[in-house]
């Protein structure tokens, strides 16, 4: 009951709060203008929607923790997870006004990926690791900075990234309720919360943005909350094979958009009318439908996490088999999309 107080919550105070933090974002001129070349929209629309996610997010940590059982223990724990995507979220707010270089945007996040990395492993709280520690590390600090990356990726439709990290969201909050891990649990219900909240502003039309400071922010903690789920699981190869599914559709995007621009010769690192919502647009869907089959893709992948938790090891491997072919089906498929006249979203 708790959690689903904290949900409605969530969502009424994130719903409530978007509305004054769009009209600032108008009046301080923080403005996504559309370019053909690279935008779906065709009217101007304010940026600063993650900062509406993480007032509220930030919020409901601090007084979760301030009110729990161990204060201290708590606070310190939310800390080690809040900071450093508070931290990327600035980052990507100076860069949703200043429009910063790929590479700066790159070190910083790696820099903040190292000490997020560190933090989990010397502390033990990591919850899905590999025998060999060197490996354990770099791995930790590659997921970090590939969801990241993906989550802003995701980012170039309405309500397409809200969506998922709603969807994602509620996955981790299930298995980490299941294991009793309570603090993960309740961060996420309030991550879904609030992104539920936002999604009211950001539907298509979009009146508002995440912006790059809510997906880095949001990215983040999300890269945090899977690795730190500890699922109840015999083989160390399926718990690993959890955080890959829940983050599979952002994931998905990131593969085809790398992929086809390094097969054109391009850089990866430039932005572009490639991603996943495009190809679906010069496929003739709208918005809309784009969006529902996203969500779709975001769900498929993400109840198979859930019943490979829940399922006994017989089934598991087949579930593994079936959502990786479905993966590499999806990514190939979009990789093909033939190239046709764009139809603006």
């Amino acid at each position: 009951m708790e959690y689903l107080l904290i949900a409605l919550t969530s969502i009424l105070l994130t719903g409530l709060i978007t509305k004054p933090i769009r009209n600032y974002a108008i009046k301080f001129g923080a403005m996504d203008i559309p370019n053909l070349e690279r935008k779906s929209q065709t009217d101007p629309t304010p940026y600063f929607g993650g900062i509406a996610i993480a007032l509220v997010v930030t919020c409901f940590v601090l007084v979760g923790s301030v009110f729990s059982e161990d204060p201290f223990s708590t606070l310190k724990l939310s800390m080690s997870i809040l900071l450093p995507a508070i931290f990327l979220g600035l980052v990507g707010l100076i860069d949703d006004l200043k429009n910063l270089p790929p590479w700066p945007r790159l070190f910083l996040q790696t820099l903040t990926s190292l000490v997020c990395s560190t933090i989990l492993i010397t502390t033990g709280t990591q919850g899905i690791i590999f025998q060999n520690e060197l490996l354990n590390f770099f791995a930790t600090v590659l997921w970090f900075v590939v969801v990241c990356n993906a989550l802003n990726f995701f980012d170039n439709v309405d309500g397409g990234a809200a969506t998922t990290v709603m969807i994602s969201s509620l996955s981790i909050s299930f298995i980490a309720f299941n294991e009793g891990q309570y603090l993960i649990c309740g961060m996420a219900i309030v991550i879904f919360g609030s992104t539920t909240g936002f999604l009211v502003w950001n539907l298509p039309p979009a009146k508002i943005y995440l912006g790059d400071a809510g997906a880095l922010f949001l990215g983040l903690l999300l890269a945090i909350l899977t690795l730190r789920l500890k699922p109840n699981m015999n083989s160390s190869s399926h718990s690993i094979g959890l955080p890959l599914l829940i983050l599979a559709a952002p994931l998905l995007d990131t593969a085809v958009v790398i992929t086809s621009r390094i097969l054109k010769g391009n850089s990866p690192m430039l932005a572009g009318r490639d991603h996943l919502s495009h190809r679906l647009a010069k496929l003739g869907f709208t918005k809309v439908q784009t969006i529902l089959i996203l969500s779709g893709i975001s769900s498929f992948f993400s109840i198979s996490a859930i019943l490979i938790y829940l399922k006994s090891p017989s089934y598991v491997n087949h579930i593994l088999l079936i959502s990786a072919l479905t993966w590499l089906s999806l990514f190939f498929f979009f990789l093909i999309v033939e190239r046709r006249k764009v139809i603006i979203l």
